[in-house]
């Protein structure tokens, strides 16, 4: 999988992340995005912003925007929600959807660096 955070300079990605507090969206909205599970994706289905085939990856962490349903990459759309609040594809404004989300309890959610199975 094509890591667009790895190809970021860090003092871009620092850059980014002060942006977030200004026009994209907090790392508590991102982490709350419901994941997908691989089986429910085809076969030829891609990431919009990195289009690598979800199928080609060996450990696909996949997730659906609310109202849109659009999927990508955790990685990829974290580093694009961080600076926007819509969707890279239709442009839906995605906190539009927060007060939805706000209830769901992502204290128990298997985060990626918690998995033990990236460097």
């Amino acid at each position: 999988m094509a890591l667009l955070s790895s190809l970021l300079s860090e003092s871009l990605q620092e850059q980014l992340s002060e942006k977030s507090n200004d026009g994209g969206c907090s790392q508590t909205f991102i982490d709350s995005l419901p994941r997908v599970s691989i089986k429910t994706v085809k076969q030829d289905d891609m990431c919009s912003i990195c289009f690598e085939n979800f199928h080609e990856d060996e450990y696909p962490l996949i997730v659906k925007l609310p109202h849109c349903g659009h999927v990508f990459d955790l990685q990829c759309i974290a580093v694009w929600l961080s600076t926007n609040k819509s969707c890279p594809v239709c442009r839906d404004n995605v906190m539009e959807q927060q007060d939805k989300l706000k209830g769901i309890d992502t204290s128990k959610a298997e985060l990626e660096e918690d998995w033990g199975m990236y460097g």
